[in-house]
């Protein structure tokens, strides 16, 4: 528990003492140092509070002592001991633009259950309504019905990231697509392997050529990554189908 004191004094404040509820003596509780002694002092204490401490209210005192020794008078501060149930993550929310409310955008169910969890889920593309500027966010509930704050996942996972000159010299298009990609580059460079993955990560279609033109006609409609192994490094991009 974190508690701010502030306290004046005639001469610099060096130490503080806190105890809760029973007082065993003056410098006989817990007494911590001041981190900064002076005669005007902010600190912020953390009061460690027993694990055996019942659930209910109770007392927790504090007094500081000065440079030459002398005690303050003893304030008190009533506080509240309450059980911290166990909880598990069991779902996830997520939703692009505008936010429906707590429980009312598309919700995911943990693969498995608790305190930290990664699973992999699918983000479903709609035709003619995806954007790449469009922004994802996403949050968590855990088993007593608890929303974590929202979050905004980054384009690309860290295991997917590249040198963004390499990236930035790169282009894949038309994007959305409906059957050929054409790849272009400004620098000269030649590409010696292809990957399509899904969202996943699962690799559905791989060459070792130096190919700038693909026919991907045959995938369904959604979001894939196209990973590219060239001369001058590793690029991967995100490309959706019609």
């Amino acid at each position: 528990m974190a508690v701010t004191l502030g306290v004046g004094a005639q001469s610099n404040v060096t130490q503080v003492e806190y105890f809760l509820d029973e007082d065993i003596g003056v410098g006989m509780n817990t007494v911590l140092s001041v981190t900064s002694p002076s005669k005007d002092v902010t600190q912020t204490v953390l009061a460690n509070i027993p694990a055996s401490t019942t659930i209910g209210y109770h007392k927790l005192y504090m007094r500081v002592k000065d440079a030459n020794g002398n005690w303050s008078h003893t304030i008190r501060k009533n506080i509240e001991v309450y059980e911290n149930p166990d909880s598990e993550i069991v779902a996830l929310e997520f939703f692009f633009g505008d936010d429906l409310g707590y429980g009312n955008n598309t919700i995911v169910s943990a693969n498995e259950s608790g305190e930290e969890v990664t699973w992999s889920f699918n983000v479903p593309y709609i035709p003619l309504t995806y954007s790449f500027e469009d922004v994802l966010y996403v949050r968590v509930k855990d088993s007593n019905g608890n929303w974590s704050i929202t979050t905004v996942l980054d384009e690309l996972a860290d295991n997917l990231s590249v040198e963004d000159n390499l990236k930035n010299s790169i282009s894949m298009y038309p994007n959305p697509f409906v059957d050929k990609v054409t790849i272009g580059s400004s620098q000269d460079l030649s590409i010696q392997s292809i990957q399509v993955m899904e969202m996943n990560g699962r690799v559905i279609y791989s060459i070792s050529e130096n190919a700038t033109s693909l026919d991907l006609g045959y995938l369904s409609q959604g979001l894939y990554f196209v990973k590219l192994e060239t001369s001058k490094g590793e690029a991967t991009f995100k490309l959706a189908k019609k």
